[in-house]
């Protein structure tokens, strides 16, 4: 007997970005940009927890990436661009992990914030959440979580204190605006929790 599956209100999009690693020199900015953009790749696309669930374990892996290399959970219609309008108005909530944390421990955190990403029905927020990223660097590793508008404090700290008890961070997390993280090398916080 088959049982039903739970869908999910979105369709979410699983990326890679694998940075190009042959250093050139653009003639131009969008040369730049489009390499960029071709760095990303498409893994899968899922509507339900168990499409979740039953894509491959290496997939799921976040451990076996290299430094320089991120994974992204996004809904379908939002693409992963600062300046797309989608975004532009919102920001990120920032957990930062030290590299020197199991590889099993990253995937179980990974794990835990797609999950919490993707069950919405435990906030009203959902909609102000545009996806999920894990960065792996040599120095700190970071979760982000994307957010399309930062101008309501109180739904913003909402959700970086839903994910916080998620997936069990214990350190300051804090929030950055866009438009600032844009103008900016290390925007000051808008909100730390």
């Amino acid at each position: 007997m088959e049982t039903s599956k739970q869908l999910l209100k979105k369709d979410w999009v699983l990326y890679h970005y694998r940075p190009n690693t042959t250093r050139k020199t653009f003639s131009s900015l969008n040369d730049a940009y489009r390499q960029f953009w071709e760095s990303f790749h498409f893994i899968a696309k899922f509507s339900s927890v168990e499409n979740f669930l039953a894509l491959d374990g290496q997939q799921k892996r976040v451990s076996n990436l290299t430094h320089g290399n991120d994974c992204y959970v996004f809904k379908h219609d939002i693409p992963i661009d600062w300046t797309h309008p989608r975004n532009i108005e919102g920001g990120r909530w920032i957990f930062k992990y030290d590299t020197t944390i199991s590889g099993s421990q990253l995937d179980n955190i990974f794990y835990q914030s797609v999950l919490c990403l993707v069950s919405e029905d435990c906030w009203n927020e959902r909609e102000k959440i545009c996806g999920i990223a894990i960065h792996i660097r040599n120095k700190m590793n970071k979760i982000c979580v994307w957010t399309s508008d930062h101008k309501n404090p109180d739904e913003i700290i909402k959700i970086g204190k839903v994910f916080k008890e998620k997936i069990g961070y214990t350190e300051t997390a804090t929030y950055e605006v866009h438009r600032e993280a844009q103008r900016e090398l290390r925007p000051q916080p808008a909100y730390s929790i």
